[in-house]
């Protein structure tokens, strides 16, 4: 269990007087947005979002307060619910289809497993590329599925016997939230399991999706209210930030732009603000 002070991070502020919104220059809507991936050295921007039964991935390219959407990939999509990239494939798990697709940068749709395939999915939520290794979030199967980046299942977190919901990774760790109970396992690289932390504390609810700092504060959403937490386990302190003068819907997905910016998706659009 995670001891709370109940004090505020003195170095988590945020400025509600710096937002920008973040609109594609051929005024695409954001109808139903899913998902959220950044490339932070190409100053990419992948969105994922489903409307009237069809899926799409957004590109967009950011330049200081401009973004420009660059590229759209459709085919094949439904619901896409994670987004993971290398730098020359886009990966995205679709929970409608329960299948993991691969894409050239280009659009073009190399290969898929899941849905026709000796892997068998119940929809997978998170997608996660790190060290030539993709690791999915198996919610309905209660498991962590790892592939190398042919898409050829390598192995599986055996310890996960409760629906993962989302997954990211940190300082050579990989960290696993579940919905009910609210828990984070740890694992290594590998999936040997390290520990489990318990989130069952009094300012957590629901959450929703989470994502790490560069300093290795963790950041939740929550999927009923406009908040942030920001948790440090180190510290084992708790910051809850109230969202509701910034944005008029819940933030569903949120990711870490540089390191001082989140950059969050709802259905009033694509936001950056400033953490300092």
């Amino acid at each position: 269990m995670i001891a709370t002070t109940g004090h505020k991070y003195r170095d988590y502020n945020i400025s509600t007087t710096q937002v920008i919104p973040i609109e594609p220059a051929n005024k695409l809507s954001l109808l139903d947005p899913r998902c959220i991936a950044i490339d932070n050295l190409a100053k990419e921007l992948y969105i994922g979002e489903t409307h009237e039964g069809f899926g799409s991935v957004m590109t967009i390219l950011i330049h200081e307060q401009i973004a420009t959407c660059v590229h759209v990939i459709s085919s094949g999509l439904v619901r896409p619910s994670g987004i993971a990239f290398t730098d020359l494939n886009i990966f995205v798990s679709d929970s409608f289809t329960n299948s993991i697709i691969c894409y050239s940068k280009a659009g073009e749709l190399i290969y898929e497993v899941g849905s026709a395939s000796d892997v068998e999915f119940c929809w997978p939520t998170s997608i996660q590329y790190y060290l030539e290794v993709v690791y999915v979030c198996d919610w309905g199967n209660g498991r962590i599925v790892a592939f190398d980046t042919a898409l050829t299942n390598l192995f599986e977190f055996k310890e996960m016997s409760i629906c993962p919901i989302d997954l990211a990774i940190h300082s050579n760790c990989v960290f696993v939230v579940t919905q009910k109970p609210l828990l984070m396992g740890v694992f290594t690289l590998e999936g040997n399991f390290i520990t489990i932390i318990s989130l069952n504390l009094p300012k957590f609810t629901r959450i929703k999706q989470f994502t790490i700092d560069p300093a290795g504060n963790f950041i939740f959403t929550s999927p009923i209210h406009r908040f942030l937490y920001f948790l440090n386990l180190e510290r084992g302190e708790i910051v809850e930030i109230n969202l509701f003068d910034i944005f008029s819907f819940t933030p569903s997905a949120i990711a870490v732009y540089k390191k001082d910016k989140i950059i969050s998706l709802s259905n009033s659009g694509v936001q950056l603000f400033n953490i300092f």
